[in-house]
Formats: C-alpha cells, sequence, structure tokens
C-alpha cells in the first residue's frame, strides 16, 4: 500500500516536473543538449580558457548551440574589460588584510586580475609573491602552469601542473588540467594513464579528457594557430 501511494505522488507530481522542463531557458536547454557548451563551462571554471574556446568553436557549428557559443565568448571578453574593478578591489584587499595567514591569497587574486587584464609580467609577479608568502593552495600553481602553457614556457608549465596535483591529489582540476595539458603536448599515452583517477574523481571531467584525446590533433592545431596570432 505504501509503495502504492509513493507511486501516486510521482504521478501526480509528473505534469509539473514536464512543466518546469518545458520552461528552461533556451541558454540552459543548450548546455543540456550540447557537449561542447558543457565541456566550455567545465574548462573555463578551472581557468583554462585557451581550451575552452576550443569547444565554444565547436558549440558554434551546431546550429542550437551558436547563439549561447557567442554568448559564452562575448562574456569571456566582457571579463577581460571589467579587470580593473577587480585590481581596485583587490589592492584594498592587500593593503587591509596583513595578517599572514590569507595574505597569500589576495596576492594570488591579484594576479588573477592582473593575467585576466593581459598583464603577463604582473601576473606572474603576484603568483611568485603569493607562493613566496607560502601559499599551498592548488589553484595557485594550476592557474600560473596554465599561464606557463599559453606563453609557450611548457617545462615551467609542466612542473606547475605536477605542483597543483601533488598539492592535493583531489582536487579535480588540477588532475584534469594536467591530463589536458598532457594532451595539448601530444603526451597521449601518458594522459591516459590519469584517466581511471579522473574518472574517479569527477566522472565528466573524464568524459572531455576522453573527448580530447579523440580530437587531440585537431586541439593542437587549433592551439597552434591561437599562439600563432599572439
Amino acid at each position: 500500500m505504501r509503495q502504492g501511494k509513493i507511486n501516486m505522488r510521482y504521478t501526480a507530481l509528473l505534469p509539473m516536473l514536464l512543466l518546469l522542463s518545458a520552461c528552461k531557458p533556451a541558454s540552459e536547454k543548450a548546455y543540456e543538449q550540447n557537449f561542447s557548451l558543457r565541456a566550455a563551462r567545465e574548462l573555463d571554471s578551472t581557468g583554462n580558457t585557451e581550451l575552452a574556446r576550443y569547444y565554444l568553436e565547436r558549440a558554434r557549428q551546431d546550429p542550437a548551440a551558436h547563439t549561447e557559443a557567442e554568448n559564452f565568448s562575448r562574456r569571456i571578453t566582457e571579463r577581460k574589460l571589467r579587470t580593473q574593478d577587480c585590481l581596485e578591489s583587490k589592492k584594498t584587499d592587500l593593503t587591509i588584510n596583513q595578517y599572514p595567514r590569507i595574505r597569500h591569497k589576495h596576492l594570488f587574486q591579484m594576479g588573477v586580475c592582473f593575467e585576466e587584464a593581459g598583464d603577463t609580467a604582473r601576473a606572474l609577479k603576484f603568483y611568485e609573491m603569493a607562493e613566496n608568502a607560502a601559499s599551498m593552495q592548488p589553484q595557485l600553481f594550476l592557474r600560473r602552469a596554465l599561464l606557463h602553457s599559453r606563453t609557450g614556457n611548457n617545462p615551467a608549465a609542466a612542473a606547475d601542473f605536477e605542483r597543483a596535483v601533488s598539492l592535493n591529489r583531489e582536487y579535480p582540476p588540477a588532475l584534469f588540467n594536467l591530463v589536458l595539458y598532457r594532451i595539448t603536448a601530444e603526451q597521449a599515452e601518458a594522459a591516459k594513464a590519469h584517466l581511471p583517477e579522473l574518472k574517479s574523481l569527477k566522472p565528466n571531467y573524464a568524459d572531455i579528457a576522453a573527448d580530447a584525446l579523440q580530437h587531440q590533433a585537431e586541439i593542437v592545431t587549433f592551439m597552434r594557430g591561437r599562439n600563432a596570432r599572439r
């Protein structure tokens, strides 16, 4: 009898769930239906904007995802244009917060602001200051690794990716981006070796990495093209 009541309750809720699904914004539906859009969102959230742009290019090929891919690209550009507010805010934080235990976080965040503003030299300076302030955040080394990778300093990038993973093996973005770095560096076998561990940490990251392996040649060509335009 109890099971029957539960089933009746779910049956009564079904029309409401279907209505809510139908009322979802078009952008949300686009993400649900397009793998490349979801991959771009995950990558951008970890700081890997370059590879996110590759997936946005793929999403543009799908008429149902094209508009949201364009909107996403525009948001990335607008984020860069808003960096002055970020810099002013973090300067205030650094002035007010002198406590050593948290100062490294503000130095790191200042570096992120400079990086998004396109000021690589100052970004690296603040990342170094955060490291010298005894930061043990994997986010710091991951972010710096991605910056080194974009600027072609592959030995420094590899070292920082490894450091990020070693600081917290269970921090999924670190292992995820190490795998992706090895794919873009054409080290497919090394990348594949980490897939089971990545899948156990975050299955959707492993799905993106597996897709990147399948499109490795295309990704390498895309990245070389991006670097040549800088």
